[in-house]
């Protein structure tokens, strides 16, 4: 879509919207964190984070080996794992900007979209593990103790389907975080 066409329908509003054109790596990388912001915030995110605690009972903590409805007060989060959701945006951004033609642009909601049809319930390409808040903490600094039997979702389907567009330094990173998991 013409980027003067996408100001002139935001603008005639009395607060028009921030809309980023992403038409680069560079303006990807800059955006990724606006667009994982957009993603967590959507009611889509919303609903896909309920439909995994109901429908996968993903209520027990992987970590604590505990079912969260047994206590009150303790949350259970999803943990994008072994792929991070600011990698997935990375790598669904990468593809969408390869298929670009010149002078056309992504907007954050291009990419938002695309990276929560990931993310849905058919398809499941997304892997996630359910910890509790304090779990998922101490996973991120690097605690960890889990199985690849912990991992919910097609992952590895994912990978398959983005190589082309995956960076060296994310495939490390994801064999970094499978090589952690116990054995």
């Amino acid at each position: 879509m013409d980027n003067k066409l996408i100001s002139e329908m935001l603008s005639w509003t009395d607060t028009p919207l921030d809309l980023y054109t992403i038409f680069n790596e560079d303006s990807l990388l800059y955006r990724i964190e606006d667009i994982e912001r957009l993603c967590r915030k959507s009611r889509e995110y919303k609903g896909w984070v309920y439909w995994k605690r109901t429908k996968h009972t993903q209520v027990v903590c992987k970590q604590l080996k505990i079912n969260v409805m047994d206590y009150d007060g303790v949350r259970i989060e999803m943990d994008h794992f072994p792929i991070t959701l600011y990698d997935i945006v990375l790598i669904v951004g990468l593809k969408m900007l390869s298929k670009l033609k010149d002078g056309d642009a992504l907007t954050v909601f291009d990419i938002a979209s695309e990276v929560m049809k990931e993310h849905l319930y058919e398809n499941n390409f997304v892997g996630t593990v359910s910890l509790t808040t304090t779990s998922h903490q101490l996973r991120h600094n690097g605690i960890h103790n889990l199985k690849l039997q912990d991992i919910n979702g097609n992952f590895n389907d994912f990978i398959e389907r983005y190589h082309n567009y995956i960076p060296t330094a994310v495939t490390e990173r994801i064999n970094y975080n499978l090589n952690t998991l116990e054995k």
